[in-house]
C-alpha cells in the first residue's frame, strides 16, 4: 500500500486521543500495520484516572508490530495521546479535531505531537523488506501524563533485541525547529508537593495566625532556585511551580497550604539529587520555626512525593505508578547517529544540526536500554491552540528514518 501523507494525517488528527483516550486512535493503528504486512499485537497498559470527578481503573493497548529476521531489532517509537484541547481553539474559531491545510501546515491537536511522527514511522516503513533484522514499531499511549505505555513496553520483551531507537517526536533544542536536526539527548523530569501547615484564626486576629500562604511565597521563591544541572550540552533546567491551594471558610485565616513543583534537570543531577535538595530546604525551615509555639511548630513543612503518596492524598492528587524521567544523551560517535547524520546529508543535501531536548518524553525511558535519535518533523505551537506541522516535512523526516535505517544494518 501507498500511504497517503496528508489523508493519514488528517484522519490521526480527527480522531480525539488525549492521555486517558487513546482507545480509538489504538484500534486504527492496530489495522493499519496489520494491513501494511506487520505482526500487530495489544500490548495491555492499566491505569487509574480522575475522571469527571471519578477514579477509574482504565485498560489500555500499547499498538505493537514486527516483520523481517534476525536476532537484532530496531525500534520505531511514537506516542499516540495529546493533551486534552484548551479553551484558546474555539477563541481562535478551530476545531482542534477537524484538521485545517493552509500555506503548507496542516494545523490540528496533535499534528505535530505527535500525529506527525506516527505518520512519518509508517511511511519510513511500508516500502522497507529488512532481512538479518527486524523492524519493530510501537505507538504507545500515556506520553502526555506518566509515561505508563513506555514504561510497560520498557518492561515487556518486545523490546530486548533491540539495539537502536529512532523516535519522530518534538524536538527543537535552543533554536527554531527545521529540516535536518537530530536530536541526541533530553531533560529528566520529576514532581514534587510540599504541604505548610499553619494555625488558623479569626482574620481580625491575625497575631494569633499562623498564615501557611505567606510561607509558601518564600518556599516558592527558595525552591526555584535549586541547582538543575549544567550539563555543556543539554539546555538549562527550570522550575515551575504548577498549583498552590489554601482555603478556609468563614472570616479566618488558613491552616494549611499546598504547594506543587515541576522539574526539568539536565546531567547530573537526577530525581534523587533534586529530591535531596527540597529536603535540605525543608530541614533547614522547620529546624527555624521548631518550638516557637507552645501548641506546636508552626509553619512545619513536609515534602510529598506523588509516588509514595497516601490514601487520603491519593484522593486529592495523582499518583504516579511509574518511575520518574532521567536525563539522558548519547555519544555524537555513536553508530545510530552516524547512520542519521549520513541520511540527512543524502535527503536533505545539507549538515545536520545536532540538538538537545528542553523537555522529557517516553524516549527518556528506551534510553536506559539502547541509543536514542530523535528525528523529528517541523511544527509549532505544540500544547496550545493552532498547533501545525509542515506537511513537506512530515515526508522529510519519513526519508531520513528510512535511510537511517538502511544505514546503520
Amino acid at each position: 500500500m501507498t500511504i497517503d501523507t496528508i489523508k493519514l494525517l488528517k484522519k490521526l488528527i480527527s480522531i480525539p486521543s488525549p492521555f486517558f483516550h487513546e482507545e480509538e486512535i489504538s484500534e486504527f493503528l492496530f489495522n493499519q500495520l496489520q494491513e501494511m504486512g506487520f505482526s500487530a499485537y495489544r500490548q495491555e497498559v492499566k491505569r487509574t484516572a480522575k475522571i469527571d470527578g471519578q477514579m477509574k481503573d482504565l485498560v489500555h493497548y500499547n499498538i505493537l508490530g514486527e516483520k523481517g529476521d534476525g536476532d537484532k531489532s530496531i525500534l520505531l517509537y511514537a506516542h499516540m495521546d495529546t493533551v486534552p484541547p484548551v479553551k484558546a481553539w474555539s477563541d481562535m474559531g478551530l476545531d482542534p479535531y477537524s484538521p485545517v491545510e493552509k500555506d503548507g501546515r496542516l494545523i490540528g491537536l496533535g499534528s505535530d505531537d505527535m500525529k506527525a511522527g506516527i505518520v512519518a514511522i509508517l511511511k519510513a516503513v511500508e516500502d522497507i523488506k529488512p532481512h538479518g533484522y527486524k523492524i519493530k514499531v510501537a505507538f504507545g499511549v500515556d506520553e502526555e501524563c506518566d509515561s505508563a505505555g513506555a514504561y510497560v513496553l520498557l518492561k515487556s520483551d518486545f523490546v530486548k533485541d533491540c539495539v537502536a531507537c529512532i523516535v519522530p517526536e518534538v524536538g527543537t533544542g535552543r533554536t527554531p525547529a527545521r529540516l535536518g536536526k537530530l536530536l541526541l539527548g533530553r531533560h529528566g523530569r520529576c514532581r514534587a508537593g510540599v504541604r505548610i501547615k499553619g494555625k488558623a484564626a479569626h482574620a481580625s486576629t491575625p497575631e494569633h495566625a499562623v498564615n501557611p500562604i505567606k510561607y509558601a511565597l518564600k518556599l516558592i521563591e527558595d525552591v526555584e532556585k535549586i541547582d538543575t544541572g549544567n550539563d555543556p550540552d543539554l539546555p538549562p533546567g527550570n522550575v515551575s511551580t504548577t498549583y498552590i491551594n489554601s482555603e478556609i471558610g468563614g472570616l479566618s485565616t488558613p491552616e494549611e497550604c499546598m504547594v506543587w513543583f515541576d522539574f526539568l534537570y539536565s546531567i547530573p543531577q537526577t530525581s534523587v539529587t533534586i529530591y535531596k535538595q527540597i529536603e535540605e530546604i525543608l530541614s533547614r525551615e522547620n529546624s527555624k520555626y521548631s518550638g516557637k509555639t507552645k501548641s506546636g511548630s508552626f509553619p512545619s513543612f513536609k515534602l510529598i512525593d506523588p509516588r509514595k503518596l497516601s490514601e487520603e492524598d491519593r484522593k486529592k492528587f495523582h499518583f504516579r505508578k511509574t518511575p520518574f524521567n532521567e536525563p539522558y544523551k548519547i555519544d555524537e560517535s555513536n553508530h545510530l547517529v552516524m547512520s542519521a547524520e549520513s541520511a540527512v546529508r543524502e535527503v536533505l543535501n545539507m549538515e545536520p544540526e545536532i540538538c538537545y531536548g528542553k523537555s522529557n518524553a517516553d524516549e527518556n525511558y528506551f534510553a536506559m536500554l539502547m541509543p536514542v535519535i530523535v528525528i523529528p518533523p517541523v511544527g509549532g505551537n505544540e500544547h496550545q491552540a493552532g498547533e501545525y506541522v509542515e506537511i513537506n516535512s512530515v515526508d522529510v523526516a519519513a526519508e531520513v528514518i528510512k535511510k537511517t535505517i538502511t544505514r546503520y544494518f
